[in-house]
């Protein structure tokens, strides 16, 4: 059951994140680094269980459902950047940060039609959801 679960949310995201990339982010430079400010969100939770809004009563339910494996992810209006990291200190705050804005940085691709981001940079948003090209970056 969790895995059907996990598919639908996959195919939920590949289609809505197709749809949504072409039409927010014209002229998209794959491998650019952006700045994003947009809402810390469990993939999970906002997709099957309807955890909407920011804040406190929110930051709760996201954290659980990030502790038992869900994907995070950055939404910028309607668009979910899934976020790729490995570094432990970056992935802990936003986990902490589950629920709230905040501005990211990182170099932006596409996997299978979905936007990925590879978050480098973490602070609490000071301003409202938006999406920066800061450069091309050399590959």
């Amino acid at each position: 059951m969790k895995n059907l679960i996990c598919a639908v949310v996959a195919i939920c995201m590949v289609v809505g994140g197709q749809a949504v990339w072409s039409d927010e982010v014209p002229g998209h430079q794959e491998g650019a680094e952006y700045i994003l400010t947009g809402q810390v969100v469990a993939v999970w939770c906002h997709l099957r269980e309807g955890v909407f809004g920011t804040g406190k009563r929110n930051n709760s339910k996201q954290m659980n459902c990030i502790r038992l494996g869900s994907p995070i992810a950055i939404k910028v209006g309607k668009t979910f950047y899934l976020v790729s990291c490995h570094d432990s200190h970056v992935k802990s705050k936003l986990t902490s940060w589950a629920g709230y804005q905040v501005t990211v940085r990182g170099v932006v691709t596409e996997e299978a039609g979905q936007p990925t981001i590879a978050v480098s940079h973490i602070e609490r948003a000071k301003g409202r959801a938006e999406l920066v090209l800061l450069a091309k970056t050399e590959r």
